[in-house]
Order: C-alpha cells, then sequence, then structure tokens
C-alpha cells in the first residue's frame, strides 16, 4: 500500500482537510495535475510512494516541499534543490520566474501570471514529466483561471471567456458569466463540481479526473 505525502517540516500541517490533485483535461489544450493545497511535496514517481506532484527522474522518494501562504511561495528542500546556481538547504521563499533544479537534470520554473491570484503553474523546464502525464502543474490557492487572457493560469487562445475554478473548504465551484452545462445539467451561476465533472461551454468543453495513489504507478 504506497505511503501519504505526510513528512516532517518545518511549517505545522494544515489545520482543515484540503482537496486531493486531480487532473484538469482541457479539448484542444492538454491535461493538468491542479494541486490544491497550501503544501505540495514533490518527488520521485514511484509506486510505493505517493507525492502530489510525481516526476519520473532519480529523485528522491520526496524530494521538495512548496509552500503556498502569506501571498507568497517558499520551498523547503528534502533532496538536493538549487536556485540560480546556489544550493538551497533550508527554507527559503521563491518568486514568480525562479528556476529550481533538482537531481538528474530536473528543472521547474514557478509562474504566477496573475498578481491578483494566490494560484501558480510549476512549469518543467526539462524533458521530465510527471506521471501521470500532464501538460503541466498547477498549484491552485482559492482559485484558478482558465480562459484567453495571458493573465490566466491555463491560457485558452480560443475561448472567448474565462472561467474561474473557485476552492470553497473541500467543496470546488465553477464560474461563468453564461449557462453551461455540467454532468448533463444546464446551470447558471457558481455551481459545485466534483472530480469527476464533464463541463460543456459555448466554445469549450473539459473534465476533471480525480488522481488517487494508485495512479503514480501508472502512465497516463
Amino acid at each position: 500500500m504506497p505511503e501519504d505525502s505526510q513528512v516532517d517540516s518545518v511549517f505545522p500541517p494544515p489545520e482543515q482537510p484540503e482537496p486531493p490533485p486531480f487532473t484538469l483535461w482541457i479539448d484542444s489544450e492538454g491535461g493538468f495535475l491542479v494541486v490544491p493545497k497550501s503544501r505540495a511535496v514533490v518527488g520521485q514517481a514511484d509506486p510505493d510512494r505517493a507525492v502530489d506532484v510525481p516526476i519520473v527522474a532519480d529523485l528522491e522518494a520526496q524530494h521538495l516541499i512548496i509552500h503556498r501562504g502569506g501571498g507568497g511561495f517558499q520551498i523547503e528542500p528534502i533532496g538536493e534543490v538549487y536556485v540560480a546556481g546556489r544550493r538551497v538547504r533550508e527554507v527559503e521563499t521563491i518568486v514568480s520566474g525562479d528556476i529550481l533544479t533538482l537531481s538528474g537534470g530536473v528543472q521547474l520554473r514557478l509562474e504566477t501570471p496573475n498578481p491578483l491570484s494566490g494560484s501558480a503553474r510549476l512549469v518543467i523546464l526539462s524533458r521530465h514529466r510527471t506521471r501521470p502525464w500532464s501538460d503541466g502543474v498547477l498549484l491552485m490557492s482559492d482559485a484558478l483561471l482558465v480562459g484567453p487572457s495571458p493573465r490566466d493560469h491555463v491560457r485558452c487562445r480560443t475561448w472567448e471567456k474565462g472561467v474561474v475554478l473557485h476552492r470553497r473548504g473541500e467543496e470546488l465551484l465553477l464560474r461563468f458569466p453564461a449557462p453551461l452545462e455540467i454532468d448533463g445539467r444546464i446551470v447558471t451561476g457558481p455551481s459545485v463540481i466534483s472530480t469527476k465533472s464533464r463541463v460543456h461551454g459555448p466554445d469549450f468543453s473539459f473534465s476533471l479526473e480525480p488522481m488517487s495513489v494508485t495512479d503514480s504507478s501508472e502512465a497516463h
């Protein structure tokens, strides 16, 4: 049975339960691993060890913790981590544009396209990939923006308008300024969705898929 992603950390665990990671599959755009947690554990994709961001690479089982809070991000190294060629040995703040280099040549870049949102993109610059496979990693705070704007966390250039995925406790809500079809029902206004929902809009469609601990041992 795979172990969970809890590790010893200088930060206390979250006081409230948080949603588990899930995959956002956007038609004609790709799949994105969404981590709606205040801390994301990055590590080796290993069937016996579950992490929030499993990467197929020569990493420690749990290599790095990315903490979100206080309007920014901090990294807590467990394995070797470098920023701008300098090894990080203790908790350190990172900002948009910083490139993290991990063992095995893994390179990750933090991007915060919208300064009003606490969410961020974690772009894998090296040839490594997550397992299950994804086009990118999204570190979700209270809201995740998907749409045509360069300030959206996932930019979909062919969409006329964007959607907002909003986290309320363990619930996920979807906001869009027009009626949508969610799981076969036409809805208006903010609507609760699940990590198994299918959404159709006027010029887009996407689905959510839960990421269970067994997923980390299977390639998509």
